[in-house]
C-alpha cells in the first residue's frame, strides 16, 4: 500500500481497525493453542506493519497500549513486545492511566 502511494496516516487506521476487529484478549479461561498462535502472529504482524513514527504521524497510545496487551497475553516475541514499548514511551505524557495499567495473568 505504502508504494502505491497511500498515506501513512490511512495505513495506520487501516490497521488499527483490523486490529480492533481481529485481536481478543480471553481472561480467565484457557485458550486454545491455535488459537493463541493466531493472535500473536497478528499482533506481531500488525506491530511490523505500523509506520514510523513522527511527531505527525503518531498512532494513539491506547491502540499501542491495548496491542502491547494483546502481544503480552499471546506471548508474542521480545522485539515486537519491545517495539511496541518504545512506541509506548515516545507518547507516555500522554497516556491515561486506563492506557498503561496491564492485568497479570494471574487471578
Amino acid at each position: 500500500m505504502k508504494l502505491k502511494g497511500l498515506k501513512q496516516d490511512i495505513i495506520s487506521k487501516i490497521l488499527i481497525d483490523y486490529a480492533h476487529n481481529s485481536l481478543q484478549v480471553v481472561k480467565g479461561s484457557l485458550l486454545d493453542l491455535e488459537f493463541l498462535k493466531n493472535q500473536r502472529v497478528l499482533a506481531e504482524t500488525v506491530t511490523s506493519l505500523l509506520p514510523t513514527q513522527s511527531r505527525e504521524n503518531q498512532v494513539p497510545i491506547a491502540f499501542l497500549s491495548s496491542l502491547l496487551k494483546s502481544a503480552i497475553a499471546a506471548s508474542a516475541s521480545t522485539s515486537c513486545r519491545s517495539d511496541l514499548e518504545r512506541r509506548i514511551g515516545v507518547q507516555l505524557d500522554q497516556a491515561t492511566l486506563e492506557d498503561i495499567l496491564i492485568l497479570t495473568s494471574s487471578y
